[in-house]
């Protein structure tokens, strides 16, 4: 559900999947896959260093994942309802090459692995990605296949934005449950503490 709902949203590089499927599902579909090794990557990363991180800090970088999930969750829902893409626009490279370079140098892709990456390894283990990784395989499948056959209606985008809004944000809240009561914990005992020093 996490992966589907990140990867489905309307963005440059669904967009560039569905300019791309329209001639041949194949080149689309490399995009995406490409994007996906990009995450692949930082979550391997994230994996290895993300132990290095004290166990204190979890709980802040847990509440900054929450706040950059609603905000993606509010952005997907904002966003305009198509997957529309120049066909003027040149794209060189190799499709699969193209995706991998977008996300290997996309802001938000790195945001997410920081902030949302190392509390999903905390609090659910390494398993969770493999369920993330095959939403987004999923995805740039079915997307790249049902765009060749069919286009995109504006009904279907609706419907994508809608699920991406609801998912986002039951995992923003998920994420602040998990954040807020360490947090406050910190927060009385440092009020506390000059206290029973006097």
């Amino acid at each position: 559900m996490l992966g589907l709902s990140l990867a489905a949203p309307p963005g440059p590089v669904n967009a560039i999947i569905a300019s791309k499927s329209l001639r041949n599902w194949q080149n689309g579909a490399m995009i995406g896959f490409g994007a996906l090794t990009a995450d692949m990557t930082f979550m391997v990363i994230t994996i290895f260093f993300g132990e290095l991180i004290p166990e204190s800090v979890v709980p802040l970088i847990s509440f900054g994942g929450g706040i950059f999930l609603a905000w993606l969750a509010y952005s997907s829902l904002r966003s305009e309802a198509s997957y529309t893409h120049n066909q003027d626009e040149a794209l060189n490279g190799k499709s699969y090459f193209v995706g991998l370079t977008m996300g290997l140098t996309n802001p938000f892709q790195i945001m997410w692995w920081v902030s949302v990456g190392v509390p999903l390894v905390r609090n659910l283990g390494t398993v969770i990605f493999l369920g993330f990784v095959f939403g987004i395989a999923l995805w740039v499948f079915s997307f790249s296949f049902l765009v060749n056959k069919f286009g995109v209606s504006h009904k279907f985008a609706f419907a994508v934005k809608l699920f991406s809004f609801v998912t986002l944000s039951f995992f923003s809240l998920y994420f602040f449950y998990r954040a807020l009561p360490p947090i406050a914990r910190w927060i009385v005992g440092f009020m506390i503490s000059p206290i029973s020093d006097i």
